[in-house]
């Protein structure tokens, strides 16, 4: 893989952690008990902001100009590239805007759930135009649906775990007992349910076979990176149900509750690096 690929392969992967973040948080913000869970929700706005920060810098580092990237903004009408620019900053600029609500505690934090719901929707939308963006007929191995699922799945099983992790690590601190409600099922549910996407997505929804006038080859990808991607999924499965069913005996091991979104999001870099690797080009 180019080296000039890895920045795409962070800013992507972040961009998609950040609205997993938002679409994670949003049951606890809509919870009755705001008070209990307002200082994790407020982190984990704080850190999908950074995270999409460090995300824009990074997709800087894939233009030859970035001074130029300003100009990509002309033509959203018929350019998936300008429509990802747009509301990859659009994103930002809803993230930072509830930050600062919430920070400042202006006058109209009482809104704030509906600020942070429009914004991981525009989350959400983001993830669909960075996918449409790779979904190119002169790249087979790109153009399906499997690009879709990919993209969605990074951002459900990474956000999930994050938060999951966050909640836990926040329970402790707060209460004798971490207390396993339906809020906490539904994080531990999607962070499952993402997982069976990636799997069926990995092995069953295959990419297409090389044809055709082949203009720009695949590179090979390390087949032992792609061990230990599935070995950290493996690992990130198993260390959430242990977490799950023993986390009264963790308290003094906090970041032990962080360690199933560490091994996730080891495994889904490795797999952004390998869905760039794939890449080649047919026709002229």
């Amino acid at each position: 893989m180019l080296h000039t690929e890895w920045s795409l392969v962070f800013f992507t992967s972040f961009s998609q952690l950040a609205a997993g973040i938002m679409i994670a948080v949003l049951p606890f913000v809509f919870s009755k008990n705001q008070t209990g869970y307002a200082k994790m929700n407020n982190t984990a706005l704080y850190i999908a902001a950074g995270l999409m920060l460090i995300a824009l810098v990074l997709s800087f580092l894939h233009l030859n100009n970035p001074v130029n990237a300003i100009h990509a903004l002309s033509n959203l009408k018929t350019s998936w590239l300008s429509r990802e620019i747009f509301f990859v900053s659009l994103f930002l600029l809803c993230l930072l805007a509830v930050n600062m609500v919430v920070y400042f505690k202006t006058s109209v934090v009482k809104y704030y759930r509906s600020f942070i719901t429009a914004t991981a929707i525009m989350g959400v939308l983001m993830i669909y135009v960075m996918a449409r963006l790779y979904i190119l007929p002169t790249v087979p191995t790109w153009n399906s649906i499997s690009t879709i699922i990919e993209f969605y799945s990074t951002a459900l099983l990474t956000g999930s775990a994050f938060v999951l992790g966050l909640l836990f690590h926040y329970n402790i601190k707060t209460t004798k007992r971490i207390r396993f409600d339906s809020k906490t099922k539904a994080l531990a549910s999607i962070t499952l349910l993402a997982i069976v996407l990636i799997i069926i997505n990995g092995f069953f929804i295959t990419r297409e076979v090389i044809e055709g006038n082949i203009a720009f080859k695949p590179q090979p990808f390390n087949r032992s990176l792609l061990l230990i991607r599935w070995l950290a999924l493996l690992l990130g499965a198993v260390s959430i149900l242990l977490i799950t069913y023993k986390k009264d005996k963790l308290k003094n091991m906090s970041l032990a509750f962080y360690l199933p979104f560490a091994f996730f999001l080891i495994s889904e870099l490795i797999a952004r690096a390998e869905f760039y690797a794939a890449f080649y080009r047919i026709g002229m």
